[in-house]
Protein backbone atom coordinates (compact mmCIF):
# COMPACT_ATOMS: atom_id res chain seq x y z
CA UNK A 1 0.00 0.00 0.00
CA UNK A 2 2.84 2.43 0.97
CA UNK A 3 4.70 1.44 -2.70
CA UNK A 4 1.29 2.38 -4.46
CA UNK A 5 0.77 5.17 -2.60
CA UNK A 6 3.98 6.98 -3.72
CA UNK A 7 4.34 5.98 -6.96
CA UNK A 8 0.32 7.79 -7.52
CA UNK A 9 1.48 11.01 -9.78
CA UNK A 10 -1.66 12.73 -8.12
CA UNK A 11 -0.29 12.52 -4.65
CA UNK A 12 -1.09 15.73 -2.59
CA UNK A 13 2.15 17.69 -0.74
CA UNK A 14 0.07 17.20 2.67
CA UNK A 15 0.62 13.47 2.48
CA UNK A 16 3.88 13.17 1.50
CA UNK A 17 6.40 12.31 4.49
CA UNK A 18 10.48 12.89 4.43
CA UNK A 19 11.31 9.45 3.83
CA UNK A 20 8.89 8.81 1.02
CA UNK A 21 10.16 11.73 -0.39
CA UNK A 22 14.00 11.02 0.09
CA UNK A 23 13.05 7.50 -0.95
CA UNK A 24 11.07 8.39 -4.41
CA UNK A 25 13.23 10.98 -5.45
CA UNK A 26 16.37 8.96 -5.12
CA UNK A 27 14.93 5.91 -7.09
CA UNK A 28 14.10 8.21 -10.08
CA UNK A 29 17.05 10.38 -10.08
CA UNK A 30 19.34 7.07 -12.22
CA UNK A 31 16.26 7.72 -14.54
CA UNK A 32 16.47 11.57 -14.71
CA UNK A 33 19.88 11.02 -15.03
CA UNK A 34 20.17 8.98 -18.06
CA UNK A 35 17.76 11.60 -19.81
CA UNK A 36 18.91 14.23 -18.26
CA UNK A 37 14.75 15.61 -17.71
CA UNK A 38 13.69 16.20 -14.37
CA UNK A 39 10.31 14.49 -15.21
CA UNK A 40 9.77 11.88 -13.40
CA UNK A 41 10.79 13.73 -10.14
CA UNK A 42 8.05 16.66 -11.50
CA UNK A 43 5.62 13.96 -11.77
CA UNK A 44 5.48 12.92 -8.52
CA UNK A 45 3.74 16.03 -7.14
CA UNK A 46 0.93 17.53 -8.34
CA UNK A 47 0.06 20.59 -6.48
CA UNK A 48 2.97 23.67 -5.70
CA UNK A 49 5.15 22.15 -2.71
CA UNK A 50 6.51 23.84 0.21
CA UNK A 51 9.81 24.74 1.77
CA UNK A 52 10.01 22.00 3.79
CA UNK A 53 9.40 19.26 0.78
CA UNK A 54 12.06 21.60 -1.34
CA UNK A 55 14.72 20.68 1.64
CA UNK A 56 13.65 17.18 1.40
CA UNK A 57 14.58 16.75 -2.07
CA UNK A 58 17.63 18.68 -1.75
CA UNK A 59 19.00 16.16 0.75
CA UNK A 60 17.82 13.33 -1.33
CA UNK A 61 19.80 14.89 -4.02
CA UNK A 62 22.85 15.60 -2.32
CA UNK A 63 22.83 12.45 -1.02
CA UNK A 64 22.36 10.41 -3.70
CA UNK A 65 25.70 12.48 -5.30
CA UNK A 66 27.96 11.90 -2.32
CA UNK A 67 27.11 8.45 -1.84
CA UNK A 68 26.35 6.65 -5.23
CA UNK A 69 28.00 9.36 -7.95
CA UNK A 70 31.18 10.26 -6.39
CA UNK A 71 34.27 7.42 -6.33
CA UNK A 72 37.11 8.87 -5.73
CA UNK A 73 39.13 8.67 -8.94
CA UNK A 74 36.62 5.99 -11.12
CA UNK A 75 34.17 9.26 -10.47
CA UNK A 76 31.83 10.31 -14.17
CA UNK A 77 31.91 13.63 -14.65
CA UNK A 78 29.51 13.51 -17.02
CA UNK A 79 26.94 11.79 -14.87
CA UNK A 80 27.86 14.72 -11.96
CA UNK A 81 27.05 17.48 -15.03
CA UNK A 82 23.69 15.63 -16.16
CA UNK A 83 22.81 15.59 -11.74
CA UNK A 84 23.25 19.50 -11.98
CA UNK A 85 21.68 19.92 -15.21
CA UNK A 86 18.47 17.70 -13.67
CA UNK A 87 18.67 20.65 -10.60
CA UNK A 88 18.73 23.42 -12.79
CA UNK A 89 15.44 22.05 -14.23
CA UNK A 90 13.63 21.35 -10.88
CA UNK A 91 14.67 25.10 -9.69
CA UNK A 92 12.89 25.76 -12.81
CA UNK A 93 10.00 24.19 -12.40
CA UNK A 94 9.48 25.47 -8.52
CA UNK A 95 10.45 22.02 -7.17
CA UNK A 96 13.59 22.99 -5.17
CA UNK A 97 15.53 25.47 -3.63
CA UNK A 98 17.99 27.95 -5.86
CA UNK A 99 21.02 26.97 -4.41
CA UNK A 100 21.08 23.52 -5.00
CA UNK A 101 22.98 22.65 -8.55
CA UNK A 102 25.62 25.09 -6.84
CA UNK A 103 25.79 23.00 -3.71
CA UNK A 104 25.89 20.07 -5.69
CA UNK A 105 28.70 21.31 -7.21
CA UNK A 106 30.12 22.40 -4.20
CA UNK A 107 29.82 18.81 -2.81
CA UNK A 108 32.15 17.73 -5.42
CA UNK A 109 34.79 19.71 -5.84
CA UNK A 110 35.40 19.06 -2.07
CA UNK A 111 35.66 15.37 -3.31
CA UNK A 112 37.29 15.19 -6.30
CA UNK A 113 41.13 15.67 -7.13
CA UNK A 114 42.78 19.05 -8.73
CA UNK A 115 42.69 17.40 -11.90
CA UNK A 116 39.06 16.23 -12.35
CA UNK A 117 37.75 19.67 -10.37
CA UNK A 118 39.45 21.79 -13.73
CA UNK A 119 37.46 19.38 -15.84
CA UNK A 120 34.49 20.19 -14.01
CA UNK A 121 35.12 23.60 -13.82
CA UNK A 122 34.26 23.49 -17.39
CA UNK A 123 30.57 22.98 -16.91
CA UNK A 124 30.26 26.00 -14.28
CA UNK A 125 32.21 28.47 -16.38
CA UNK A 126 29.61 27.45 -19.84
CA UNK A 127 26.83 28.15 -17.30
CA UNK A 128 27.37 31.43 -16.11
CA UNK A 129 24.45 32.83 -18.20
CA UNK A 130 22.55 30.77 -16.16
CA UNK A 131 23.83 31.16 -12.79
CA UNK A 132 23.57 35.08 -13.87
CA UNK A 133 19.49 34.53 -14.18
CA UNK A 134 17.42 36.41 -11.95
CA UNK A 135 16.17 33.16 -9.98
CA UNK A 136 19.40 31.55 -9.40
CA UNK A 137 21.70 34.81 -8.85
CA UNK A 138 20.45 36.42 -5.68
CA UNK A 139 20.16 33.52 -3.61
CA UNK A 140 23.23 31.74 -5.52
CA UNK A 141 26.24 34.31 -5.12
CA UNK A 142 27.35 33.63 -1.81
CA UNK A 143 27.37 29.58 -2.26
CA UNK A 144 29.12 29.94 -5.77
CA UNK A 145 31.75 32.66 -3.82
CA UNK A 146 32.15 30.56 -1.47
CA UNK A 147 32.53 27.22 -3.52
CA UNK A 148 35.29 28.86 -6.31
CA UNK A 149 37.13 30.21 -2.56
CA UNK A 150 37.14 26.94 -1.11
CA UNK A 151 38.57 25.83 -4.73
CA UNK A 152 41.28 28.21 -4.77
CA UNK A 153 42.78 27.61 -1.41
CA UNK A 154 43.52 24.37 -2.81
CA UNK A 155 45.32 25.52 -5.72
CA UNK A 156 48.97 26.15 -6.03
CA UNK A 157 49.42 29.61 -7.32
CA UNK A 158 52.74 28.16 -9.07
CA UNK A 159 51.57 25.02 -10.08
CA UNK A 160 48.34 25.47 -10.69
CA UNK A 161 48.38 29.02 -12.29
CA UNK A 162 45.89 28.72 -15.07
CA UNK A 163 43.18 27.10 -13.16
CA UNK A 164 43.46 29.78 -10.90
CA UNK A 165 43.22 32.49 -13.76
CA UNK A 166 40.21 30.54 -15.08
CA UNK A 167 38.47 30.67 -11.61
CA UNK A 168 39.21 34.65 -10.86
CA UNK A 169 37.88 34.80 -14.63
CA UNK A 170 34.99 33.50 -14.35
CA UNK A 171 34.42 35.65 -11.00
CA UNK A 172 34.46 38.41 -12.90
CA UNK A 173 32.00 37.66 -15.55
CA UNK A 174 29.71 36.48 -12.72
CA UNK A 175 29.44 39.19 -10.69
CA UNK A 176 28.64 42.39 -12.24
CA UNK A 177 30.75 45.47 -12.45
CA UNK A 178 29.88 47.37 -9.97
CA UNK A 179 30.20 44.87 -7.41
CA UNK A 180 31.90 46.32 -4.27
CA UNK A 181 32.81 43.42 -3.23
CA UNK A 182 35.39 42.91 -6.43
CA UNK A 183 36.73 46.19 -6.26
CA UNK A 184 39.60 47.87 -4.69
CA UNK A 185 37.65 51.20 -3.02
CA UNK A 186 40.61 52.29 -1.35
CA UNK A 187 43.52 51.63 -3.89
CA UNK A 188 45.14 48.94 -1.92
CA UNK A 189 48.31 47.00 -2.94
CA UNK A 190 49.06 43.16 -2.50
CA UNK A 191 52.26 44.36 -0.35
CA UNK A 192 52.67 40.00 0.91
CA UNK A 193 54.00 39.97 -2.53
CA UNK A 194 57.66 40.10 -2.19
CA UNK A 195 60.46 39.27 -4.34
CA UNK A 196 62.98 38.11 -2.83
CA UNK A 197 66.68 37.66 -3.90
CA UNK A 198 70.30 36.42 -2.40
CA UNK A 199 72.28 39.50 -0.63
CA UNK A 200 75.70 37.47 -0.98
CA UNK A 201 77.39 37.42 -4.24
CA UNK A 202 77.33 34.13 -6.15
CA UNK A 203 80.37 32.87 -7.31
CA UNK A 204 80.78 32.59 -11.21
CA UNK A 205 78.66 30.06 -12.87
CA UNK A 206 80.71 27.18 -13.80
CA UNK A 207 80.65 25.30 -17.05
CA UNK A 208 79.13 22.12 -17.41
CA UNK A 209 80.03 19.88 -19.76
CA UNK A 210 77.33 19.64 -22.64
CA UNK A 211 74.47 17.42 -21.91
CA UNK A 212 74.28 18.12 -18.42
CA UNK A 213 71.08 19.03 -16.74
CA UNK A 214 71.45 21.63 -14.10
CA UNK A 215 68.62 22.23 -11.24
CA UNK A 216 70.07 25.33 -9.38
CA UNK A 217 66.93 25.95 -6.64
CA UNK A 218 64.24 24.70 -8.66
CA UNK A 219 65.72 26.57 -12.07
CA UNK A 220 66.94 24.52 -15.13
CA UNK A 221 69.08 24.75 -17.28
CA UNK A 222 70.30 22.58 -20.81
CA UNK A 223 73.23 22.81 -22.51
CA UNK A 224 73.87 21.30 -25.72
CA UNK A 225 75.81 21.90 -28.71
CA UNK A 226 77.42 25.22 -27.79
CA UNK A 227 74.18 26.93 -26.57
CA UNK A 228 71.83 27.27 -23.32
CA UNK A 229 68.49 26.28 -22.88
CA UNK A 230 66.54 28.72 -20.39
CA UNK A 231 63.73 27.62 -18.59
CA UNK A 232 61.75 29.20 -16.11
CA UNK A 233 63.07 32.80 -16.53
CA UNK A 234 59.63 34.84 -16.87
CA UNK A 235 56.56 34.30 -15.32
CA UNK A 236 54.96 32.80 -18.31
CA UNK A 237 57.72 31.25 -20.22
CA UNK A 238 56.87 27.47 -20.72
CA UNK A 239 58.65 24.71 -19.29
CA UNK A 240 57.67 22.53 -22.12
CA UNK A 241 58.55 24.77 -24.90
CA UNK A 242 62.18 26.35 -23.55
CA UNK A 243 64.24 29.25 -25.57
CA UNK A 244 67.30 28.66 -26.33
CA UNK A 245 69.62 31.37 -26.22
CA UNK A 246 73.20 30.89 -28.21
CA UNK A 247 76.21 30.68 -25.73
CA UNK A 248 78.63 34.03 -25.13
CA UNK A 249 81.20 31.77 -26.71
CA UNK A 250 79.55 31.81 -29.64
CA UNK A 251 79.60 35.89 -29.61
CA UNK A 252 82.52 35.72 -28.80
CA UNK A 253 81.93 37.50 -25.23
CA UNK A 254 80.89 40.70 -26.71
CA UNK A 255 77.84 41.10 -24.07
CA UNK A 256 78.82 43.57 -21.15
CA UNK A 257 79.26 41.80 -17.77
CA UNK A 258 76.26 41.88 -15.56
CA UNK A 259 77.61 42.25 -11.64
CA UNK A 260 76.15 42.10 -8.41
CA UNK A 261 75.61 45.94 -8.09
CA UNK A 262 73.42 45.83 -10.90
CA UNK A 263 71.81 42.44 -9.90
CA UNK A 264 70.88 44.24 -6.47
CA UNK A 265 69.78 47.09 -8.23
CA UNK A 266 67.44 45.40 -10.71
CA UNK A 267 65.65 43.19 -8.19
CA UNK A 268 65.45 46.08 -5.97
CA UNK A 269 62.71 47.36 -8.61
CA UNK A 270 60.34 44.47 -7.78
CA UNK A 271 59.85 46.66 -4.00
CA UNK A 272 59.03 49.91 -5.79
CA UNK A 273 56.33 47.89 -8.47
CA UNK A 274 54.58 46.25 -4.66
CA UNK A 275 54.10 49.18 -3.14
CA UNK A 276 54.24 52.53 -5.52
CA UNK A 277 53.32 54.67 -2.87
CA UNK A 278 57.00 55.28 -1.70
CA UNK A 279 57.61 57.07 -4.89
CA UNK A 280 55.83 60.31 -2.74
CA UNK A 281 59.11 60.19 -0.53
CA UNK A 282 61.74 62.14 -1.24
CA UNK A 283 64.44 59.17 -1.06
CA UNK A 284 62.78 56.39 -1.87
CA UNK A 285 61.80 58.39 -5.08
CA UNK A 286 66.00 59.25 -5.58
CA UNK A 287 66.71 55.48 -5.18
CA UNK A 288 63.95 54.24 -7.66
CA UNK A 289 64.77 56.74 -10.49
CA UNK A 290 68.65 56.27 -10.16
CA UNK A 291 67.98 52.14 -10.17
CA UNK A 292 65.77 52.39 -12.62
CA UNK A 293 67.93 54.17 -14.79
CA UNK A 294 71.05 52.48 -14.94
CA UNK A 295 68.85 48.90 -15.56
CA UNK A 296 67.41 50.84 -18.46
CA UNK A 297 70.82 51.52 -19.52
CA UNK A 298 71.90 47.96 -19.22
CA UNK A 299 68.80 46.81 -21.54
CA UNK A 300 70.10 49.25 -24.11
CA UNK A 301 74.01 47.99 -23.99
CA UNK A 302 73.28 44.49 -23.31
CA UNK A 303 72.85 42.76 -26.79
CA UNK A 304 69.61 40.82 -26.95
CA UNK A 305 70.32 37.56 -28.59
CA UNK A 306 68.02 36.11 -31.29
CA UNK A 307 65.18 33.41 -29.45
CA UNK A 308 63.45 30.48 -31.10
CA UNK A 309 62.06 27.10 -29.51
CA UNK A 310 63.91 24.15 -28.90
CA UNK A 311 61.41 20.94 -28.85
CA UNK A 312 64.18 18.13 -27.59
CA UNK A 313 65.27 20.13 -25.22
CA UNK A 314 62.68 21.84 -23.91
CA UNK A 315 60.32 18.46 -24.04
CA UNK A 316 63.32 16.82 -21.88
CA UNK A 317 63.75 19.16 -19.23
CA UNK A 318 59.64 19.23 -18.37
CA UNK A 319 59.95 15.77 -18.49
CA UNK A 320 62.53 16.08 -15.71
CA UNK A 321 60.55 18.21 -13.76
CA UNK A 322 57.08 17.40 -14.35
CA UNK A 323 56.67 13.88 -14.20
CA UNK A 324 57.14 10.87 -16.48
CA UNK A 325 57.54 11.43 -20.51
CA UNK A 326 54.63 10.54 -22.68
CA UNK A 327 55.24 7.67 -25.31
CA UNK A 328 57.31 9.28 -28.13
CA UNK A 329 54.25 7.88 -30.39
CA UNK A 330 51.67 9.75 -28.70
CA UNK A 331 49.75 12.56 -30.26
CA UNK A 332 51.26 15.97 -30.79
CA UNK A 333 48.24 17.70 -29.09
CA UNK A 334 48.60 16.10 -26.43
CA UNK A 335 52.59 16.97 -26.09
CA UNK A 336 51.08 20.74 -26.79
CA UNK A 337 48.48 21.11 -24.16
CA UNK A 338 51.31 20.35 -21.55
CA UNK A 339 53.54 22.56 -23.06
CA UNK A 340 50.98 25.67 -23.01
CA UNK A 341 49.66 24.81 -19.57
CA UNK A 342 52.77 24.95 -17.44
CA UNK A 343 53.37 28.52 -15.93
CA UNK A 344 55.19 30.45 -13.53
CA UNK A 345 53.85 32.98 -11.09
CA UNK A 346 56.99 34.28 -9.94
CA UNK A 347 60.15 35.75 -11.03
CA UNK A 348 62.94 33.64 -10.61
CA UNK A 349 65.84 35.67 -8.63
CA UNK A 350 69.39 33.16 -9.01
CA UNK A 351 72.48 35.90 -9.45
CA UNK A 352 73.40 33.23 -11.91
CA UNK A 353 70.21 33.46 -14.46
CA UNK A 354 70.40 37.38 -15.14
CA UNK A 355 72.76 37.18 -18.24
CA UNK A 356 70.41 34.69 -19.44
CA UNK A 357 66.98 36.81 -18.32
CA UNK A 358 68.38 40.35 -19.78
CA UNK A 359 69.11 38.20 -23.29
CA UNK A 360 65.38 37.26 -23.12
CA UNK A 361 62.95 39.17 -25.17
CA UNK A 362 60.13 38.12 -22.79
CA UNK A 363 61.75 39.25 -19.94
CA UNK A 364 62.45 42.44 -20.65
CA UNK A 365 58.72 42.73 -22.14
CA UNK A 366 57.11 42.23 -18.25
CA UNK A 367 59.26 44.32 -16.89
CA UNK A 368 58.98 47.47 -19.19
CA UNK A 369 55.29 46.63 -18.34
CA UNK A 370 55.72 47.22 -14.40
CA UNK A 371 57.79 50.35 -15.39
CA UNK A 372 55.01 51.50 -17.35
CA UNK A 373 52.42 50.91 -14.99
CA UNK A 374 54.10 52.51 -12.25
CA UNK A 375 54.50 55.93 -14.45
CA UNK A 376 50.92 55.50 -15.26
CA UNK A 377 49.93 55.65 -11.66
CA UNK A 378 51.89 57.77 -10.27
CA UNK A 379 51.01 60.46 -13.49
CA UNK A 380 46.78 59.65 -12.44
CA UNK A 381 44.66 61.54 -10.48
CA UNK A 382 43.47 58.97 -7.83
CA UNK A 383 41.17 60.04 -5.16
CA UNK A 384 43.10 57.94 -2.46
CA UNK A 385 46.14 59.43 -3.03
CA UNK A 386 47.47 62.57 -1.24
CA UNK A 387 48.29 64.41 -4.68
CA UNK A 388 48.77 63.81 -8.03
CA UNK A 389 52.54 62.67 -9.25
CA UNK A 390 51.94 64.66 -12.23
CA UNK A 391 50.90 68.11 -9.61
CA UNK A 392 54.00 67.44 -7.94
CA UNK A 393 56.49 67.53 -11.50
CA UNK A 394 54.78 70.42 -12.32
CA UNK A 395 55.35 72.06 -8.91
CA UNK A 396 59.07 71.21 -9.40
CA UNK A 397 59.30 72.81 -12.93
CA UNK A 398 58.15 76.00 -12.08
CA UNK A 399 60.44 75.57 -8.72
CA UNK A 400 63.65 74.96 -11.19
CA UNK A 401 62.64 77.53 -13.56
CA UNK A 402 62.13 80.42 -10.95
CA UNK A 403 65.86 80.01 -9.70
CA UNK A 404 67.27 79.72 -12.91
CA UNK A 405 66.08 83.13 -13.74
CA UNK A 406 67.44 84.23 -11.01
CA UNK A 407 64.87 83.97 -8.18
CA UNK A 408 62.94 87.63 -9.37
CA UNK A 409 60.27 89.47 -7.52
CA UNK A 410 56.82 88.12 -7.65
CA UNK A 411 54.35 89.94 -10.15
CA UNK A 412 50.94 89.72 -10.50
CA UNK A 413 50.46 88.36 -13.81
CA UNK A 414 49.04 91.26 -16.70
CA UNK A 415 45.81 89.16 -17.07
CA UNK A 416 44.70 90.30 -13.60
CA UNK A 417 44.80 93.81 -14.19
CA UNK A 418 42.79 93.23 -17.74
CA UNK A 419 40.12 91.52 -15.59
CA UNK A 420 40.00 94.08 -13.36
CA UNK A 421 39.54 97.13 -16.46
CA UNK A 422 36.90 94.59 -17.88
CA UNK A 423 34.74 94.14 -14.37
CA UNK A 424 35.09 97.51 -13.55
CA UNK A 425 32.77 98.44 -17.70
CA UNK A 426 30.83 95.89 -16.55
CA UNK A 427 29.86 97.77 -13.16
CA UNK A 428 29.45 100.82 -15.05
CA UNK A 429 27.02 99.18 -17.78
CA UNK A 430 24.95 97.65 -14.65
CA UNK A 431 23.96 101.32 -13.54
CA UNK A 432 26.55 100.82 -10.74
CA UNK A 433 28.86 103.83 -10.74
CA UNK A 434 27.02 106.16 -8.72
CA UNK A 435 27.12 103.83 -6.14
CA UNK A 436 30.88 102.63 -6.46
CA UNK A 437 31.73 106.57 -6.75
CA UNK A 438 30.18 107.84 -3.78
CA UNK A 439 31.75 105.22 -1.83
CA UNK A 440 35.30 106.33 -2.59
CA UNK A 441 34.21 110.40 -1.93
CA UNK A 442 33.46 108.98 1.99
CA UNK A 443 36.66 107.25 2.23
CA UNK A 444 38.39 110.35 0.98
CA UNK A 445 36.16 112.58 3.11
CA UNK A 446 36.90 110.24 6.05
CA UNK A 447 40.18 110.87 8.16
CA UNK A 448 43.79 109.50 7.02
CA UNK A 449 44.24 106.37 9.39
CA UNK A 450 47.63 104.33 9.67
CA UNK A 451 45.83 100.66 9.54
CA UNK A 452 46.88 97.70 7.98
CA UNK A 453 45.31 97.16 3.89
CA UNK A 454 42.58 94.86 3.60
CA UNK A 455 42.71 92.09 1.23
CA UNK A 456 40.76 92.29 -1.90
CA UNK A 457 39.26 89.47 -1.58
CA UNK A 458 37.61 90.61 1.74
CA UNK A 459 36.55 93.73 0.11
CA UNK A 460 34.81 91.75 -3.02
CA UNK A 461 33.35 89.27 -0.23
CA UNK A 462 31.92 92.29 1.95
CA UNK A 463 30.74 94.06 -1.13
CA UNK A 464 28.81 91.00 -2.26
CA UNK A 465 26.82 90.26 0.90
CA UNK A 466 25.66 93.80 0.45
CA UNK A 467 24.98 93.62 -3.38
CA UNK A 468 27.31 96.35 -4.38
CA UNK A 469 30.57 95.90 -6.56
CA UNK A 470 34.03 96.56 -5.61
CA UNK A 471 36.86 97.70 -7.96
CA UNK A 472 39.54 96.45 -5.46
CA UNK A 473 40.55 99.63 -3.58
CA UNK A 474 39.85 101.33 -0.08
Amino acid sequence: MVISSIMSPTMADSSLTFQRIFTKVQSTLPQCIENVDALPVTTIFSTKISETTKHCIEAAVRSYVTRRVIDGDKTDLSTITAITTVCIDLVRHELSLPTLPVLVLSDAFDTLTIRQGEELFSFVESHVSVWKEDTFFAPCKTSVLRMCNDLLRRLSRSQNTVFCGRILLFLARFFPFSERSGLNLVSEFNLENVTTFTNVEASEMEEEDDGIVQLMNGEGIVQESGRVCLCAVSPRSSVGACDVIESKEDKGGTAPRLDYTLYTKFWSLQDFFRNPGQCFQKAPWKVFTLYCGDVLEAFRSFKLDHLHSSSGAGARLSRSLSGPAPDQEGSNSLTSQHQVDEYFAKYLTNQKLLDLQFSDTNFRRYVLLQVLILTQYLTSNIKFKQYSFWNLLQREEMWSNWKNDGCPEFKKPEGQDRAKGSSSTSGKQNGKSEEVGKEEGEALRSPRKVRQKRRIGDLIKDADSKGKFTMGKE
